[in-house]
């Protein structure tokens, strides 16, 4: 778990030294970010689940009881 938390924190340091070099960068539309979930495996999909849930427990169990 040590190292997929380190490589979660490269990854976001990643993202904000590339707002710091083009501060123009857009961040991608909601379009384009379903259209790369739709793209990605199964199990990527479901870490993508997993991790929603868990960021947003609430809405998560109120949508899981629809």
């Amino acid at each position: 778990m040590q190292g997929e938390t380190a490589y979660n924190l490269k990854l976001i340091c990643s993202v904000r030294t590339e707002d710091a070099k083009n501060p123009t960068l857009d961040r991608p539309s909601t379009q384009k970010l379903l259209i790369q979930v739709r793209r990605a495996t199964g199990s990527d999909q479901l870490q993508l689940l997993k991790w929603s849930i868990a960021k947003y427990p609430v809405q998560g169990s109120k949508m899981l009881e629809k």
